[in-house]
């Protein structure tokens, strides 16, 4: 038996001395019941090396647990690291998302006020020429007038940037009867004037183009952005990433907890 097996087997060497003495006295009609052995006094060279070896057993197992922890730590700062770095990734994935389907919906939104905007537009140009076609009609200009607005209207042009020379060609007078005499319709007299025409406006079909000015948003581009946004303000469970979950508290403090309903050292 070792020394350090003597000093940690109290119990069993007072058995084995019992036995021993047990066995001695029982010739004489003596039984030993009990032996304790009170204690052991090893010489102090002896002693100094048994110090000497339980600090050095204390002081491995110390930087043991040191160590221990520093790696337990070491995890847990990796692992709450790695999970930052993907919800920040995820946060930034979402973010480009939602950018993007706004600039899509905003560039669709904007195509679509321009297509409207154009067309009403052309439809008010449309509605004045005919206006202004229906009236010149009705009047029943002569070519003598037309020439005489013409004429009236040739200052006006040349005052354009782009309008510099103007040359009034010497069959002008030809060129605007040969135009009355296509559009309008030979008098009494011998003159062409024009005649109203009794075939009825052109009609616009507003049903292709009622779609054109609705407010509404489209109903897959909505679903969309309203996952997106879900998504995005998810709420963080605290046992992800944080090494704070309640797996590595301590089972007084969960119980602290449960009991009071607040984290100790917070205020509710």
């Amino acid at each position: 038996m070792t020394l350090e097996e003597t000093l940690t087997s109290r119990d069993s060497i007072n058995g084995q001395l019992r036995g021993v003495l047990d066995e001695a006295t029982g010739r004489w009609g003596l039984r030993v019941a009990r032996v304790e052995l009170k204690s052991i006094m090893p010489p102090p060279s002896i002693q100094e090396s048994m110090e000497k070896q339980m600090k050095a057993d204390r002081e491995k197992r110390a930087t043991i647990l040191a160590a221990e922890g520093q790696r337990e730590s070491a995890i847990k700062t990796a692992e709450g690291n790695k999970q930052s770095q993907i919800l920040a990734a995820e946060g930034a994935k979402q973010a480009a998302i939602l950018a993007a389907e706004a600039d899509r919906q905003s560039r669709i939104l904007r195509a679509q006020g321009d297509r409207a905007a154009y067309y009403l537009n052309a439809q008010g140009e449309a509605k004045a020429i005919e206006k202004t076609f229906a009236a010149i009609k009705a009047a029943k200009p002569t070519p003598e007038l037309l020439a005489y607005q013409y004429l009236q209207q040739l200052p006006e042009m040349a005052k354009g940037e782009g309008s510099k020379v103007w040359v009034v060609p010497s069959d002008f007078g030809s060129a605007l009867q040969g135009f009355a005499k296509s559009f309008g319709v030979q008098g009494d007299d011998g003159v062409f004037r024009y005649e109203p025409t009794d075939s009825p406006p052109s009609q616009i079909d507003e049903s292709e183009t009622e779609d054109w000015f609705s407010l509404a948003s489209d109903p897959k581009v909505a679903q969309a952005v309203a996952e997106a946004e879900a998504v995005a303000r998810k709420p963080v469970a605290p046992e992800i990433g944080t090494g704070m979950g309640r797996s590595s508290r301590h089972p007084s403090l969960d119980a602290a907890i449960e009991e009071t309903g607040t984290t100790p050292g917070t205020s509710g």
